[in-house]
Order: structure tokens, then sequence, then C-alpha cells
């Protein structure tokens, strides 16, 4: 077993900026090479389907169902949006996160416009499209005339993979503008301005000059950028999510018709970042999650057969606006559920984290009270009342045994002392609103590298602290189980009351070093003083 102590074990937070600067530099002028460019179309009699196509001379892309990948349940309620999705390589017998070509597509439709300027729509006149490409990542290292960065950067792209998940990106400003063009020409049966990108963009040797000239005008969030608003729109049900990543755990969003699959995908590009915030080679395959973005019905028998060939080892976050997806458990171990018209600032109706056996998942107290210090430590704002009544929701009610402690602190020191697990909630917020990033002149991306900031060092607290207690087992008689106190569970920021916490505990002490957990409840007092 690996020496946790080393310095390359515990991480500092700052290693975190070294990470991921690279997202909020300017891209790179390389883009990896187009694998295959597509049009699908929602045709009023037909359904689904694919209108054009055209791959790479050794592209083996099969496109198979990939009209509803690009066009999936629900879109068509709304008049553009971005879908990312994966495809898996047909020739792949080992299944690793290596195995899947990444695609985007831009959808964009013709109904509003039309709705605008007449009371009766002409359906005929109704058109529903999806630009989409699709690229190998694997492609983006071939050489340094592919990405002329990438040799400086290999460090960086081998500590954080996520980057490869999203590559297909690069393009997306210039399928928008593509498909706006295409628009309003109005000839639909001529292809030859997306024929011509793809022979542009396709070869070894991209001719930036010319694709470059389809990115004017068009200023796009990176995927990272939208986490701070899923963490304030989540409230503290953001920390079981960021537990069922560091499980490692299949993660499903349902996203209700009204919420776009861009924010939904970069929420689940965000889990998979957090899972890899502290990635160790010698864990293998056991500390992270891909996210496979997009996926519907037509995905079910794959999905199966991924759980079947990586033996649980290769998990997965994912969105779907197909409500049949929840019923199928054996699919996922927890289920984010949106509820309609959350995007609203005005939405009353909460999310629900749910495992697949049908229990509801809440933050606990502790993580209620974090939440409100993040949110005033790094976005400075302070919970609404209207936000406590909410949020309050979504956590579980104070245990009996921390009720009757916290009355005992009130009465004895009249409020003037706290317990120690109450002072532990007080986390210095300070040092992110204080820490200067080099060369960021965005101060909204420097809250998000704050936020990941934090999560990274919370999960790096954690590792420490587990690794500390193997160390111990591992000295002791007893080395097929670790010994945890409820005082430990402090030093790891979580709950010591907390039942949630402590089987969180015991299961990534059994993922990560497979050995068993006993609870010292005689050590509860140092927990409380």
């Amino acid at each position: 077993m690996s020496n946790f102590t080393d310095r390359k074990e515990r991480m500092d937070y700052n290693d975190l900026v070294k990470k991921i600067k690279f997202l909020s530099e300017s891209k790179p002028s390389g883009r990896t090479p187009l694998s295959c460019i597509f049009l699908s179309q929602f045709d009023m009699k037909q359904g689904n389907i694919i209108v054009w196509s055209m791959q790479s001379k050794n592209s083996t892309i099969n496109l198979s169902g990939i009209e509803f990948k690009s066009l999936p349940s629900g879109i068509h309620e709304v008049a553009c949006d971005v879908v990312n999705f994966i495809i898996p390589k047909a020739d792949d017998q080992l299944i690793s996160d290596k195995s899947f070509c990444y695609g985007v597509a831009y959808y964009k439709q013709n109904g509003q416009d039309i709705a605008k300027n007449t009371e009766h729509i002409d359906r005929s006149k109704v058109k529903m499209y999806s630009l989409g490409i699709i690229i190998d990542p694997e492609e983006f290292n071939k050489g340094t005339s592919i990405h002329p960065k990438s040799e400086q950067n290999k460090d960086i792209l081998n500590n954080l993979q996520a980057d490869r998940y999203i590559r297909c990106n690069d393009y997306l400003d210039s399928l928008q503008i593509l498909l706006a063009e295409w628009f309003k020409v109005g000839n639909f049966d001529d292809f030859s301005i997306f024929e011509n990108f793809f022979n542009e963009c396709s070869g070894q040797e991209i001719d930036e000059g010319v694709s470059n000239k389809k990115k004017q005008n068009v200023k796009r969030k990176h995927m990272i950028e939208h986490f701070p608003f899923w963490v304030k729109k989540l409230g503290p049900l953001i920390f079981p999510l960021w537990k069922s990543s560091i499980l490692n755990e299949r993660i499903l969003i349902i996203k209700p018709i009204d919420c776009n699959f861009e924010k939904c995908n970069a929420l689940a590009y965000s889990l998979s970042l957090i899972s890899q915030l502290f990635a160790d080679n010698s864990l293998g395959q056991k500390n992270n999650i891909i996210p496979l973005f997009t996926i519907g019905v037509n995905d079910i028998d794959y999905l199966q057969k991924l759980r079947k060939d990586t033996r649980g080892l290769l998990n997965y976050v994912a969105c779907t606006s197909d409500e049949i997806m929840s019923y199928k458990t054996e699919l996922y171990d927890k289920m984010l559920v949106l509820p309609v018209n959350f995007m609203s600032e005005t939405c009353e109706l909460l999310p629900k984290f749910i495992t697949n056996k049908g229990v509801e998942v809440k933050a606990t107290p502790h993580e209620y009270e974090i939440y409100d210090n993040l949110l005033n430590g790094i976005f400075d704002e302070k919970l609404t009342n209207d936000q406590k009544a909410s949020f309050s929701k979504l956590t579980e009610p104070v245990t009996w045994y921390q009720y009757i402690v916290d009355g005992l602190y009130l009465w004895v020191t009249a409020g003037f002392i706290k317990a120690s697990y109450r002072q532990n909630v007080l986390t210095d917020f300070s040092i992110y609103s204080s820490y200067s990033y080099v060369n960021l002149k965005d101060d909204k991306f420097a809250i998000v590298l704050n936020v990941l900031k934090y999560f990274h060092l919370k999960t790096v607290t954690l590792r420490n602290n587990i690794s500390t207690l193997i160390e111990s087992a591992n000295g002791s008689s007893n080395t097929d189980s670790v010994v945890l106190a409820p005082a430990d569970l402090l030093k790891m920021d979580l709950d010591c009351f907390s039942e949630q916490d402590l089987k969180f505990v015991h299961e990534l002490i059994l993922r990560w070093y497979q050995k068993d957990m006993e609870v010292n409840n005689g050590e509860y007092l140092k927990a409380i003083c």
C-alpha cells in the first residue's frame, strides 16, 4: 500500500489551480480532428431521422440511434439547446473511459419564430434539426500539430482526464453559426455548407484560419462555469451528490422538459470532475466516474452491457428526459429528480435524491450549516428566509442525541460556548476570497475555481484522515478492520451524529482498502466536548 503521508498523496489545495488553470485560458488554436458530422431532424410524420452525415475515411463510428441521442425526448419544447453524448467504439473489447467517442449537437427549431407572426402555425413549415459532430479524444494526443500546447499540458491532462470528455465542445460555436446560416438560406436539401466545414476540420492538419470564421461573435460558457449555478440551485443537496461521486456510484439525473440539456450535461460533467480531483493511479478506476451526458431508452441495452463487462468498476453519471429510465433501477445507484419549472427563480418544488431502493437521501444538519457558510464565504450571499425554509426540507432532522446536547450547552453556558461539532462548522472561507489566481481576468471564473477548490480540499481532508485510520489499523493486531470514533468524523468534516455519514465512511473504506469498519461509540464524548 502506498504511503499517504508523502506530499504527492497529501495534495495541497493550491495544486487544483495548476490542474485546471488551462480551463480559464483561451482555447488552443488546435482542435481534435472531426471523425463525423451529421444532421438529424424531427419530422412530423417520420419522427427522428438522420438526414445527412459524413465520416472520415478511417472512421468506424456506428451512427445507429444517433437521431435519438441528438434529438432526445422533450427537446422540441425549446427553441434551441445543446446536447452532449457518447458513442461506444465498436472495436473495443476492454471497456474503459477511452472506449468512447464523444459528441455534441446543436439543436434549433423555427416554431417559436413562426408563432410570433401568426396565430395559426402551419406544421409543414416547422423545422427541427440538430447539427452534431463526433470526435475520438485519442486523436488529440497524436501529435503537436493538432494541439501545440499538448506537451506542456501533458501532465495536467494525464492527472485530470475530464478535459477529454468535452473536447468536442470546441466546435460548438461553429455548429451554432452553421445551423443558423443554413436556416437563413432556407434550402433544406443543400448540405454543402456542412460538407465544406467537415472537410476543413477532419484532417490531421486543421485549417484553423478557415474554421475559426465560424466562431465569431459567439460567447458560450465552459461547462464547468455552470457548476456554481448548481451549487446554489441544489442547496445542501450538493453534499450527498459529492459523497455519491466520491463513492463512484452510478448517478442518473432525471430532467423535466423545461430544463435544458446543456445545463444538465454540465452538472454531469461537474460531478465527474469532483470525483477526479485527487486521482490516484494505485486505485485504478475505483475513484472516478465518467460522464455519459445524455442517455435515453435506446441506451438501456448498452448500459446493461457496460455494467457486465466492467464488473461495476466503470461507473457513470448521466442525464435523461425519459422518465421510464427511473424504473430501470438496475442502471443506477442513486437518482437526482429535478422538478418541473426547476430553473425558474419562483419554483417552489424541490429536487429529490433517491437510491435505487426508493429511499430519499437528504443532507445532514452539519452539511446544512456548512452550506450556509459556503454560500456566504464564496458567493458573498446569505440564505434568504425562503431558501432556509426550502433547504431545511432537503435536510435530515437533528437527532435526539444532538438535540439534547445542544440544549445542555445552551443551558449550562447560556449560549456563550458551543459544542466542538458546532465549532468545526466554522470553516475559514477567507482563503477563498483572498486567494489570488494568476492570469484570471474573469471574477466569475475565480468563483468557479473557488468552488472546485473547496470540494477538492474537502475531498483531500477526507482521504487523508481515512488513510491515517488505515495506517493505525495496519499497526494493530486486527488488520482486517478499522476502528472509527465519532470524533474521527469531525476531523473528516462530516456529521458525527449521522448514520448516513458513518455508512459513507464505511463504504469508502471497503471500496478503497477492502477493510471492514467498527464504530467505537464509547468515545462519543470527544465529539461533543
